[in-house]
């Protein structure tokens, strides 16, 4: 719980708005009428660090840092996802957020950086020896084609995307995550920023918004998209969680493996 000589007030409200094995995000309300989210995070969570970082910046909600957790302004206005928005809105809506995200100083901290042909092959290969594994140790089912599946990762045309395109990604873009505001918008949930082609937070944005990025998006920018997708849930399971099987990770693999080959054969 969030010490209230913090904040300056007297809290009287306090509740869980979300949760899962590495954050907890809690509600605080004041006696002034301010409200903030207190969000606490296990690595190797970067949101706190990235804000600190990340200083005023438009794109963000106002914020600042309470030792290891974040405390930032509570956004009570309708997130996209609350909106009736049709598909050329979201569309445009996606568009605009991605490029503003890329428009954000360089520098930041981030949990991943796969922007040259070097790391992107260093991070494959790390990532297809642990897919491995838990496949022999039976975490992860049996996924044939991997061999496949790590010849067009190494291909020249990603390789040559991931030069070309890389920079700052949310790699958790969803339409609850951006509020439109006057002067733009806040993006929220900066948990895993990372270095990669631009086009990978438009396909997370536009699938979880129930719209199929792969025709929107080139097919190698959607394959890294998914790529990306079957590294975090091989990485959790494997060095997060390596105790027992996680239901939920195994299904995230299973997505990652079944975008990269949707890509794979889209590629001549």
């Amino acid at each position: 719980m969030l010490p209230p000589e913090l904040l300056g007030e007297t809290i009287v409200q306090s509740h869980t708005v979300a949760e899962w094995p590495l954050s907890r995000t809690e509600k605080v309300v004041l006696a002034d009428g301010r409200s903030f989210a207190y969000k606490t995070t296990s690595p190797p969570v970067m949101e706190p660090e990235f804000y600190a970082a990340a200083g005023a910046t438009r794109l963000l909600p106002a914020h600042h840092r309470v030792g290891n957790a974040l405390l930032v302004d509570w956004i009570d206005s309708p997130s996209l996802a609350d909106l009736p928005l049709s598909e050329n809105e979201l569309l445009t809506h996606a568009a605009r957020v991605v490029q503003q995200i890329g428009e954000l100083e360089p520098g930041l901290p981030v949990y991943l950086d796969v922007g040259t042909s070097a790391k992107w092959a260093a991070e494959a290969a790390s990532t297809l020896v642990k897919l491995r594994q838990l496949t022999a140790d039976g975490r992860f089912p049996a996924s044939p084609g991997v061999d496949d599946i790590e010849s067009w990762i190494l291909s020249a045309p990603v390789l040559g995307t991931v030069e070309a395109h890389s920079r700052l990604v949310h790699r958790d873009l969803k339409p609850a995550h951006v509020f439109p505001a006057g002067d733009g918008y806040r993006v929220i949930d900066w948990q895993f920023p990372a270095i990669a082609p631009a086009g990978v937070d438009l396909v997370g944005f536009l699938d979880e918004a129930g719209i199929d990025a792969f025709h929107h998006v080139d097919p190698v920018t959607y394959g890294i998209a998914y790529f990306l997708h079957l590294r975090w849930a091989v990485v959790a399971q494997h060095d997060l969680f390596p105790g027992a099987p996680v239901p939920f990770l195994r299904d995230w693999a299973a997505g990652g493996l079944r975008g990269v080959r949707r890509a794979a054969e889209a590629v001549v």
